[in-house]
């Protein structure tokens, strides 16, 4: 029983560490998602032409393209013709 705790400690220790190592996650540039038709899913009617923002791996923004500001320094993917489905990117 000692040696399966020790190892399980120490596997414990291993998953960690790269973890505590690595220190701030570096930043990256916002990536958005432009002329997309976006359904969410609620109900409400779908966006034609959506902006899709994402900062930090995470969607902060979606409207119309004519409305949602392009964030400064953005990587920008046009995704004419296609639908985003966002509620589902987390599935």
């Amino acid at each position: 029983m000692d040696c399966l705790l020790r190892a399980t400690i120490l596997l414990a220790i291993a998953l960690a560490l790269p973890t505590a190592v690595a220190g701030p996650v570096p930043q990256t540039p916002p990536l958005v998602l432009d002329n997309a038709r976006v359904v969410d899913g609620t109900g409400v009617a779908p966006i034609d032409r959506a902006r899709v923002v994402i900062e930090g791996g995470r969607i902060i923004r979606i409207g119309p393209v004519e409305t949602v500001p392009l964030p400064a320094g953005a990587d920008r993917i046009d995704l004419s013709e296609r639908t985003i489905l966002p509620g589902l990117i987390d599935l």
